[in-house]
């Protein structure tokens, strides 16, 4: 039973991976005209650094605006386990947002944590769910964003 667990697990995770990478292209190629908006929700372009490789990683989320900042959700699809953007900006906070055409520094990050009160199978107190603000450096000059993006790999 756990092997097929395993599995089942391997597969997902493959599947979003292979979507992402299709969204990314799409948005990239249309600068966010195509795909710009999942379910309702705008979509931004998030690339940070990655943890123990240290390429660009560059990934698709649905986010709000609230001013100048930006709040998106770490959840990784309900797994037990953070997701990598969240894992690599941990460690590398310097990350690049696009929206549409537009580039944009994160400034600083701040992590809220969703906690469950009480549910079935989870622990009082236990965090299920991250709410990450990323704060931008609208101010920042474009050289930097640039040099970021040019680096990106696909």
């Amino acid at each position: 039973m756990a092997r097929a667990s395993r599995l089942r697990a391997r597969l997902r995770r493959a599947a979003i991976k292979a979507r992402s990478r299709t969204h990314l292209v799409l948005y990239r190629a249309s600068r966010g005209r195509l795909l710009g908006s999942v379910a309702g929700m705008p979509v931004l372009l998030l690339t940070t650094t990655g943890r123990r490789s240290r390429e660009p990683r560059t990934t698709p989320l649905t986010f709000f605006r609230d001013g100048d900042d930006l709040g998106v959700i770490g959840s990784n699809g309900g797994a037990d386990r953070a997701p990598d953007w969240l894992l690599n900006l941990r460690a590398h906070p310097d990350a690049v947002v696009t929206i549409g055409g537009e580039r944009l520094q994160v400034e600083e990050l701040q992590q809220v944590a969703f906690v469950v009160d009480v549910g079935q199978g989870v622990d009082d107190g236990q965090a299920v769910d991250l709410f990450v603000i990323l704060r931008l450096d609208v101010a920042a000059g474009q050289e930097a964003v640039d040099a970021v993006a040019d680096a990106e790999v696909v």
